[in-house]
C-alpha cells in the first residue's frame, strides 16, 4: 500500500487558520503515523511581500475600524461564485498551488480557509485531486463555497442548512463541528492556581483573552473597575504575542496584582480555560469552539465585525454568551452572572448541547475514510491517480 500524502491549506490572518490546520495535522498523524501531511501558508508562499501587506492592513481594519471590516464582509458575503472578484482572488496563489501540487501528488487538498486557487485549477482543467474545505466560524460567507470543493465540514446543523439553501448537496456537507486539539491529560487545580499565583480559595476566576488584536482598551480605568466589582473575582489577563500590551497592562495593574495576573503567550490556554469561571474574548472561531467544548461561559467583548459578528449571533442565539459592547456592559454581566451561580449553569447546560468536542477526531475519520474508499476502487491504480492530478 502506497503512502498518503495530505496537504494543508492555511494563512496566517488571525491564529486561527494556523491552529485549525496544526489541528487536523496532528490528528491524522495520531490516527495513522504513516500518512504524510505538509501544511502550507500559501499566500505567504506564493507572494510574501504582498501578504504580510495585505496581512498588516487586514489586521488594522479589523481592530481599528471595525465597521469598514464589517461593511467590506457583508458587501462580499453573498456576491456570486463566477463574479469576477472571485476569479481574482483565486489567481493569488495559483502558480505556487500548482507547484506544490505536482512536487508533492497529495492524495488530497485540504482549505482551513477560503483559498479559491483549488477551485480556479479545476474549473481550467489543470487538477483532480479532491479538495476538501472545513469552515472555521459559525456564519457561512460565498467565500467558502465552491462546486470545485468535494467535501465541507461545517460546525453546526444551521450552516448545513444555510448551505443546501445556497445550493449545495446535502451529502457534501458533514456537521462535525469546528477541529480544535484538547489535550486530554488529566488536569489539576491546585497544581494550576499555584502555577498562576492565584488565590486557593472559592474566588472565581474570569480569563480576559487579549491577544494580538485584543479587547483591552482604556486600560488603567479596565483594570480599576474589574479590580474594584462585586462580587469580587480574580482575573486572568493573556496578551498571547503583543509584548507591548503585556507591558502596559501590567503597568496598569501594579497595585492590583493580588487578583489580577497578566501573562503573555501561554501554550496551554485550554487548561486556562478549563479552570475559568468565564471566558473574556473576542468571538473568533477558534476560541469560540475551545469555549464551547470545555463548557465556559463566555462574554463577548468590543465590537465584533465580519465574522465575528457571525459568531457573536450564533453564540446569543444558543443562549451561549453575552456581548458587552462597552466596559460599564461588560462590569454590569459579570456581576450578575458571578452574582447568579444559575445563570452560569444554564449557560454551561446551553454550550453542552450545541458541542462537538470529537470534532477533529470526526474530521480525520472521514477524510482518511474517503481516501482508502477511492484507492480499493478498481477503476483506479495510484499510477493513474499521480499522472493526472497535476497538468501543466
Amino acid at each position: 500500500m502506497s503512502t498518503k500524502k495530505i496537504l494543508i491549506l492555511t494563512t496566517s490572518y488571525g491564529d486561527g487558520h494556523i491552529k485549525t490546520a496544526t489541528s487536523v495535522s496532528n490528528e491524522i498523524k495520531k490516527q495513522n503515523p504513516s500518512v504524510e501531511v505538509r501544511i502550507i501558508n500559501l499566500f505567504h508562499e506564493a507572494h510574501p511581500i504582498i501578504n504580510k501587506i495585505i496581512k498588516y492592513l487586514y489586521l488594522k481594519c479589523y481592530s481599528r475600524v471595525p465597521k469598514i471590516y464589517g461593511l467590506l464582509y457583508y458587501s462580499t458575503k453573498d456576491i456570486r461564485r463566477n463574479f469576477y472578484i472571485n476569479n481574482l482572488i483565486g489567481m493569488f496563489g495559483k502558480n505556487t498551488l500548482r507547484k506544490y501540487l505536482k512536487d508533492l501528488k497529495p492524495n488530497i487538498v485540504i482549505n482551513t480557509f477560503p483559498v479559491l486557487a483549488m477551485p480556479i485549477l479545476y474549473k481550467k482543467g489543470k487538477t483532480n485531486i479532491p479538495c476538501y474545505t472545513i469552515i472555521t466560524d459559525y456564519g457561512i460567507h460565498s467565500q467558502w463555497i465552491d462546486p470545485g470543493v468535494e467535501k465541507y465540514f461545517v460546525a453546526h446543523e444551521s450552516l448545513k442548512k444555510q448551505m443546501i439553501e445556497q445550493g449545495v448537496d446535502e451529502n457534501r456537507v458533514e456537521v462535525t463541528g469546528i477541529p480544535v486539539y484538547l489535550d486530554n491529560k488529566e488536569l489539576n487545580r491546585v497544581k494550576f492556581i499555584n502555577n498562576y499565583g492565584l488565590r486557593e480559595n472559592n474566588l472565581p476566576i474570569v480569563t480576559v483573552l487579549a491577544g494580538a488584536n485584543g479587547v483591552l482598551r482604556n486600560l488603567n480605568e479596565t483594570c480599576t473597575k474589574l479590580y474594584s466589582m462585586k462580587p469580587e473575582a480574580q482575573f486572568v489577563i493573556v496578551c498571547g504575542k503583543n509584548k507591548s500590551l503585556q507591558q502596559n497592562v501590567k503597568k496598569a495593574t501594579e497595585q492590583y496584582r493580588d487578583r489580577i495576573k497578566v501573562f503573555g503567550f501561554v501554550d496551554n490556554l485550554h487548561e486556562v480555560m478549563t479552570f475559568s469561571d468565564i471566558v473574556v474574548s473576542k468571538a473568533g472561531g477558534i476560541t469560540t469552539t475551545e469555549a464551547l467544548d470545555l463548557g465556559v461561559p463566555m462574554v463577548v467583548y468590543g465590537t465584533p465585525a465580519g465574522q465575528e459578528q457571525e459568531n457573536t449571533k450564533f453564540l446569543i442565539k444558543n443562549n451561549c454568551s453575552y456581548h458587552a459592547k462597552k466596559l460599564n456592559e461588560l462590569i454590569k454581566i459579570l456581576a450578575q452572572l458571578l452574582g447568579d451561580r444559575s445563570m452560569l449553569e444554564n449557560m454551561k447546560n446551553n454550550m453542552k448541547a450545541i458541542a462537538k468536542p470529537n470534532n477533529c477526531n470526526n474530521i480525520v475519520k472521514s477524510i482518511l475514510q474517503d481516501i482508502y474508499n477511492k484507492e480499493s476502487k478498481p477503476d483506479t491504480t495510484e499510477n493513474e491517480a499521480n499522472s493526472s492530478c497535476i497538468k501543466s
